[in-house]
Protein backbone atom coordinates (compact mmCIF):
# COMPACT_ATOMS: atom_id res chain seq x y z
CA UNK A 1 0.00 0.00 0.00
CA UNK A 2 2.70 2.35 0.84
CA UNK A 3 4.65 2.27 -2.06
CA UNK A 4 1.13 2.84 -3.93
CA UNK A 5 1.09 5.78 -2.31
CA UNK A 6 4.55 6.32 -3.08
CA UNK A 7 4.26 5.74 -6.60
CA UNK A 8 0.81 8.59 -7.11
CA UNK A 9 1.52 10.53 -4.17
CA UNK A 10 5.64 11.40 -4.22
CA UNK A 11 6.23 10.88 -7.42
CA UNK A 12 9.81 11.58 -7.47
CA UNK A 13 12.62 9.19 -6.99
CA UNK A 14 14.40 12.04 -5.41
CA UNK A 15 11.85 11.87 -2.77
CA UNK A 16 10.96 8.92 -1.84
CA UNK A 17 13.94 8.26 0.96
CA UNK A 18 12.06 11.71 2.35
CA UNK A 19 8.36 10.02 2.44
CA UNK A 20 10.05 6.44 4.14
CA UNK A 21 11.71 8.61 7.09
CA UNK A 22 8.66 10.29 7.32
CA UNK A 23 6.49 7.63 7.85
CA UNK A 24 9.06 5.57 9.95
CA UNK A 25 9.17 8.48 11.88
CA UNK A 26 5.19 8.82 12.27
CA UNK A 27 5.02 5.46 12.75
CA UNK A 28 7.45 5.71 16.02
CA UNK A 29 4.97 8.36 17.46
CA UNK A 30 2.46 6.51 16.84
CA UNK A 31 3.60 3.56 18.38
CA UNK A 32 5.06 5.51 21.39
CA UNK A 33 1.79 6.86 21.83
CA UNK A 34 -0.31 3.85 22.08
CA UNK A 35 2.07 1.61 23.87
CA UNK A 36 2.91 4.59 26.45
CA UNK A 37 6.31 3.96 26.76
CA UNK A 38 9.24 4.09 23.94
CA UNK A 39 10.43 1.31 21.94
CA UNK A 40 13.05 -0.84 23.46
CA UNK A 41 12.51 -4.04 22.02
CA UNK A 42 15.55 -4.92 19.46
CA UNK A 43 13.26 -6.79 17.06
CA UNK A 44 11.03 -3.74 17.01
CA UNK A 45 13.74 -1.49 15.85
CA UNK A 46 15.02 -4.37 13.18
CA UNK A 47 11.93 -5.12 11.70
CA UNK A 48 11.01 -1.28 11.30
CA UNK A 49 14.66 -0.45 9.98
CA UNK A 50 13.92 -3.38 7.20
CA UNK A 51 10.59 -1.86 6.29
CA UNK A 52 12.14 1.47 6.34
CA UNK A 53 14.91 0.79 3.90
CA UNK A 54 12.15 -1.89 2.00
CA UNK A 55 10.04 0.92 0.94
CA UNK A 56 12.66 3.57 0.00
CA UNK A 57 14.33 0.76 -2.39
CA UNK A 58 10.94 -0.17 -3.58
CA UNK A 59 9.90 3.54 -3.70
CA UNK A 60 13.25 4.55 -5.96
CA UNK A 61 13.03 1.57 -8.20
CA UNK A 62 9.11 2.40 -9.38
CA UNK A 63 9.72 6.16 -9.85
CA UNK A 64 12.75 5.45 -11.48
CA UNK A 65 10.79 3.27 -14.12
CA UNK A 66 8.41 5.74 -14.04
CA UNK A 67 11.15 8.86 -14.79
CA UNK A 68 12.52 6.52 -17.07
CA UNK A 69 9.44 5.95 -19.79
CA UNK A 70 9.85 7.28 -23.38
CA UNK A 71 8.08 11.11 -23.72
CA UNK A 72 5.35 10.60 -26.07
CA UNK A 73 5.16 13.71 -28.43
CA UNK A 74 1.97 13.85 -30.97
CA UNK A 75 3.39 15.94 -34.27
Amino acid sequence: MSTGLMYHVVASTQKSWDYATTLFMIHIVASSAVSGSFPTNWIWWVTITLATFTLSSLGEIINYRREMQDIVMDL
